[in-house]
């Protein structure tokens, strides 16, 4: 590749499910060990959010459905121990997206939680 086209070709960014990885490793997570991870889905309306919340019950997931911020629908959090795991968390990233869309909704990202229960190293949907 020549000098020039070198200098001007786009550089790849990591991916936001392995810089959230890195941020648990780097909190001194131990990534072989199941972590509670946050999943955020939004939902115009409560039926479609249902819809998906009885899917993901059957996979083991913790369901809370709550007012979406500023009334802008229905925001379903689910909540599941996973281990992070890049590869594992692509494929529950695609899957729930998939689910998302099946239902009109939109897969906003995860984020792990500490056991204060705070959120931290999230990989959101969007950039």
């Amino acid at each position: 590749m020549g000098f020039i086209r070198q200098l001007f070709r786009k550089r790849s960014r990591p991916d936001k499910d392995s810089v959230a990885i890195n941020a648990l490793r780097r909190r001194k997570f131990d990534l072989t060990q199941p972590v509670m991870l946050r999943h955020y889905l939004y939902f115009a309306l409560e039926y479609e959010a249902r819809v998906v919340a009885a899917h993901l019950g059957q996979q083991g997931f913790d369901i809370d459905l709550r007012d979406a911020p500023m009334n802008s629908g229905i925001l379903l959090l689910a909540r599941r121990r996973d281990i992070p795991d890049c590869e594992a968390i692509h494929e529950l990233r695609a899957s729930l997206n998939e689910l998302a869309i099946a239902q009109k909704g939109e897969y906003d990202g995860w984020e792990a939680e500490l056991p204060s229960g705070e959120g931290i190293a999230g990989a959101a949907a969007r950039t």
